[in-house]
């Protein structure tokens, strides 16, 4: 992770979830931010997120579904991108996008 980071972590950590095993290991390596997290598949339970600190949002695109609103960087258009609306919604400046992959047609 980049000096920046540990030194000031981010006011708000945006991802979206499936299983939560990722959100779970950041809420470990951002122990002080707060979380948007976009379920966009798998119903995400109360029980598995930090409710004090975390934001759950439901896309409306079913999960086999292209993101409406794609983001301006190489993503996985039916999962990572559909973060990019609560982003454009919600987001403040600071803010970290969490992106896990990309489609294996991006060439970036």
């Amino acid at each position: 992770m980049p000096l920046a980071l540990r030194i000031n972590p981010p006011k708000r950590v945006w991802l979206v979830a499936g299983s939560g095993t990722l959100l779970n290991i950041l809420y470990k390596v951002f122990p002080t931010s707060h979380f948007g997290v976009i379920q966009v598949g798998k119903k995400i339970w109360p029980d598995q997120l930090e409710l004090a600190r975390t934001v759950l949002y439901v896309a409306e695109e079913k999960f086999f579904e292209l993101s409406k609103y794609p983001p301006p960087y190489p993503s996985v258009a039916t999962y990572d991108a559909k973060v990019w609306q609560f982003v454009l919604q919600f987001a403040e400046n600071g803010d970290l996008v969490w992106n896990v992959a990309a489609d294996l047609s991006d060439n970036s």
